[in-house]
């Protein structure tokens, strides 16, 4: 699973947890939310099975997660337990709504296209995980 920049060092020391992506047309939830498929059946992400963390495509995997849930919401539901999860709480005495603006100036960083803007408020995948292998 690719993450950007720096948010693989959250992963790696345990203040990132969840990750959300987008849903692209066609993907679906298979056995309540258990599985992820795509257009042509293929699975794309699945509760208990383990995933690379890379930082970039065709990267070396700096270690592996296991998925432990998945769900889907509008990006702009989350919680402000759910921003500490995502890795944007790690600033003790940081305001929550700071660590709410980090997280959407990241997401619009990575996410430019119409429809999948923080302010679009797109539907996504939350996928929740655990550190499983260090790389």
């Amino acid at each position: 699973m690719i993450f950007a920049s720096g948010l693989c060092d959250r992963v790696l020391d345990g203040s990132k947890t969840q990750t959300r992506r987008l849903i692209k047309p066609g993907e679906v939830a298979r056995i309540h939310p258990r599985r992820v498929v795509d257009l042509n059946g293929r699975t794309k992400w699945q509760v208990g099975r383990t995933y690379a963390v890379q930082p970039g495509r065709g990267k070396r995997a700096v270690g592996r997660i296991r998925i432990t849930r998945i769900r889907t919401e509008r990006l702009q539901d989350i919680r402000p337990e759910d921003v500490v999860a995502e890795g944007f709480g790690r600033w003790r005495g940081m305001h929550q709504a700071a660590n709410m603006t980090e997280l959407s100036m990241m997401w619009d960083r990575l996410h430019t296209q119409p429809g999948t803007r923080w302010d679009d408020n797109p539907l996504v995948w939350v996928l929740e995980f655990e550190l499983v292998e260090r790389g």
